[in-house]
């Protein structure tokens, strides 16, 4: 994963790795600035509701530069069921990734 983020970095906004094969969610700690640990719980949260296996998930989420890295699940099945858990938030994840700096609240 890392030699590709330089170049995506320039590129992307969004970059998505799973932990098959390798590396997994250690590489992408090594790579990126900061953790989103709300988009990783979620996707925990959203697969407990399906299995226990869920408790074993390492899935990471962070941000390198203005870019989102999501380490998805191995398994096609569960990367896609992840994927749809974190869908809704991503339009407003990514434009406070790229600064914007609108109030998040929503009005009443």
């Amino acid at each position: 994963m890392a030699p590709c983020l330089p170049a995506c970095s320039q590129t992307s906004q969004l970059s998505f790795s799973t932990s098959v094969p390798a590396p997994g969610p250690e590489a992408t700690r090594d790579v990126i600035d900061r953790e989103v640990p709300g988009m990783a719980e979620a996707m925990r949260w959203a697969s407990l509701q399906k299995t226990p296996h869920a408790m074993i998930s390492r899935a990471v989420v962070g941000i390198r530069g203005a870019v989102l890295v999501v380490n998805l699940p191995g398994s096609p099945k569960a990367a896609r069921e992840n994927l749809e858990v974190l869908l809704p938030a991503l339009p407003h994840a990514m434009e406070k990734i790229q600064g914007d700096p609108s109030e998040c609240a929503q009005g009443d």
